[in-house]
């Protein structure tokens, strides 16, 4: 018995044989899920980062026991109802939109709406940054559509479905969130603060002036940076169209 044992073992893999083997299990398993994942389809990366956030997200909410709803509510004025419901007719045209200027258009109308809701809100420097943003962003849509090809829909029904699922988990996830962050309140609202001391530390009568200029004055000097940034890009692309065009015209 002892010999049989002894030509058992002399018969196994070496640690050379063990090491070749598991070479090429991780080159063949690297091989299976790079053929699934880079599969070279800017969607389905984009999918895949958002199952993986909303899964992770939702997974912590469940777990950690973070859904708090808020006890209150504010009733909807009519008009925040009708701006809703232009942001979701909207949303549902850019899907099923059968050219790349109605989808754009569409998603257009969804910037101006929510910008329209942030004034109503009481945020006029975030409503003029999305109003400022969301036509600049329009306006380069249009411009790089230009030079696209033809509009194509090469996506199968099953894809189109899965996508519908994904967006609408990832929408309610987020709307949970938001739900649950103003029902989990760890400090008190700072507005009352800058309406305290607006005049005293800022002096200036108006809190929105105050606040923009002095309270968050970096912010707002990052966000005038954003928007020179995006108006010189959109001003060099029209600028090259006119002088390519112009080109062509000579020619």
């Amino acid at each position: 018995y002892l010999r049989i044992l002894l030509q058992k073992l002399y018969h196994l893999p070496g640690p050379e044989k063990v090491y070749q083997l598991s070479w090429q299990f991780t080159l063949r398993f690297a091989s299976i899920i790079i053929d699934k994942l880079q599969n070279g389809y800017l969607r389905y990366y984009l999918s895949i980062i958002i199952i993986s956030v909303i899964g992770g997200a939702g997974l912590t909410l469940l777990i950690k026991g973070g859904l708090q709803l808020p006890e209150q509510l504010l009733a909807p004025r009519f008009y925040e109802i009708g701006l809703v419901l232009i942001v979701l007719i909207a949303a549902f045209y850019a899907t099923i939109a059968k050219s790349r200027l109605a989808a754009v258009a569409s998603m257009g109308a969804i910037g101006f709406s929510i910008s329209l809701l942030y004034l109503l809100f009481g945020a006029p420097d975030l409503s003029m940054t999305q109003f400022l943003i969301e036509s600049l962003t329009v306006i380069l849509f249009v411009v790089a559509f230009y030079h696209m090809p033809r509009f194509a829909d090469f996506s199968s029904p099953h894809a189109r479905v899965r996508d519908v699922f994904i967006a609408l988990f990832t929408g309610a996830l987020m709307t949970v969130l938001i739900m649950s962050s103003l029902g989990n309140r760890m400090f008190p609202p700072i507005s009352q603060y800058f309406a305290e001391n607006a005049y005293l530390l800022g002096h200036g009568r108006n809190v929105v002036n105050v606040i923009l200029i002095d309270f968050r004055g970096i912010d707002t000097l990052g966000e005038i940076t954003v928007l020179s940034i995006a108006a010189l890009g959109v001003f060099a692309l029209l600028k090259y169209r006119n002088r390519k065009g112009s080109k062509e015209s000579n020619k």
